[in-house]
């Protein structure tokens, strides 16, 4: 009898052993570093030699709640609802994005396209080409110098953008359009309001000529 009840209780602490080493894996770096998606930061498309990191769409102003309307009969006096409005979708975006290069070279990002979106084109404007060099790292969307602005976008909704190089390859991400909300959650990313001038900064505040073919970005 004591034999069985010991062999039970091994039993029970193997599986015990067993779940805490499943749980120390669900909740280690590999994990983190391998999740493709994560709400709250981004998507994330590791295949190439050039990774895009934390990708978003920050959209400037977010849907707008519908407010209810109620109307009062003069005739009867009393309170009847009538139809909300359609909520509003954000009219237009930033691409904010993190690109490591693990390649060899620098690479040259020339454009950003996106995919329609219920059969709406989804239009991306911004510089013509962005070096990302050898072994760095390039954000897109906290500067004038790397903004990508996309419009019409819809905050909640998801917009796939493609990535375009200069040596011929491309990174896909079914990227997340948030809205920028009121706390400051994206106060990093800039404005899309901001827009762009007609002369470019480098990183010491100094005007480049604004026929300039490459913008430098200031690698992290």
């Amino acid at each position: 009898m004591s034999s069985v009840r010991t062999r039970r209780t091994a039993a029970a602490s193997l599986t015990l052993v067993a779940a805490l080493g499943l749980t120390a894996c669900g909740t280690g770096f590999d994990t983190a570093v391998n999740q493709q998606y994560q709400a709250a930061v981004g998507a994330d498309n590791r295949e190439g030699d050039v990774e895009a990191l934390h990708t978003l769409v920050v959209a400037d102003e977010g849907p707008l709640e519908p407010v209810e309307q109620v109307e009062v009969s003069e005739a009867e006096g009393e309170e009847q609802e009538t139809e909300a409005p359609e909520p509003e979708a954000a009219d237009i975006g930033v691409v904010a994005v993190s690109l490591v290069n693990n390649g060899d070279d620098d690479a040259v990002l020339t454009g950003i396209t996106a995919a329609s979106v219920d059969g709406e084109q989804v239009e991306v404007t911004g510089p013509s080409r962005v070096r990302v060099p050898q072994g760095g790292l390039v954000r897109l969307g906290v500067d004038a110098r790397t903004l990508f602005a996309v419009s019409p976008i819809d905050a909640g909704r998801y917009v796939e953008l493609t990535f375009s190089f200069a040596d011929g390859s491309t990174v896909v991400v079914d990227t997340p359009i948030v809205a920028r909300g009121e706390q400051d959650v994206y106060e990093s990313i800039i404005q899309s309001t901001e827009g762009r001038t007609s002369v470019d900064q480098d990183a010491t505040g100094n005007a480049d000529d604004a026929d300039s073919e490459e913008t430098t970005a200031r690698p992290e």
